[in-house]
């Protein structure tokens, strides 16, 4: 098997497998078809096991190893950085809006609730009075779309965002 450090290189590398051994990716598979052939009465854990047990190509189990190793960082570092981004998400300046998704369908594409425009919220609503289980959701959309409503006569095409702003600073403090 590998060092460690060799193993860290190859994943820095950001190694598909086959890359370094052209002829990994069948030989895994023919090294799976195996194991899977004779030890049909087996678990496929055992199966699995006793394959990787009984596998006599270690440049194959190499490139297997460094390829999980790549794909387990991987996915773990994009949970992360999910987890982090859901941290820093930035609540909307009125409460009373939690229950509207970050991001909606608008005319065109999906959005973010905080650069729509009047037209994408109408859109929005459109949706939601479609669906039967919307019902709170729709109530809170409706009173959003008042609000841009009030700031749409004056400015267009003005964002949730920016209507928000100006309709916290004219509430009473």
């Amino acid at each position: 098997m590998v060092t460690a450090e060799v193993n860290l290189q190859i994943v820095a590398k950001k190694l598909h497998l086959g890359s370094y051994f052209p002829n990994a990716r069948a030989e895994a598979l023919e090294i799976a078809t195996n194991a899977s052939i004779l030890y049909s009465e087996f678990p496929a854990t055992q199966a699995a096991q006793k394959g990787i047990e009984e596998c006599d190509q270690p440049d194959v189990l190499e490139a297997l190893a460094a390829e999980c190793l790549y794909r387990f960082f991987l996915r773990a570092i994009r949970k992360l950085r999910a987890v982090e981004m859901r941290k820093q998400r930035v609540q909307l300046p009125l409460p009373g809006f939690e229950a509207l998704p970050e991001k909606i369908p608008g005319r065109r594409k999906i959005i973010a609730l905080e650069d729509a425009t009047r037209a994408d919220i109408r859109v929005y609503c459109g949706v939601l009075r479609k669906q039967a289980d919307a019902r709170r959701i729709s109530v809170v959309a409706h009173r959003l779309l008042k609000i841009m409503d009030r700031y749409a006569a004056t400015t267009p095409r003005i964002k949730v965002k920016e209507a928000l702003r100006r309709e916290a600073e004219s509430q009473p403090r």
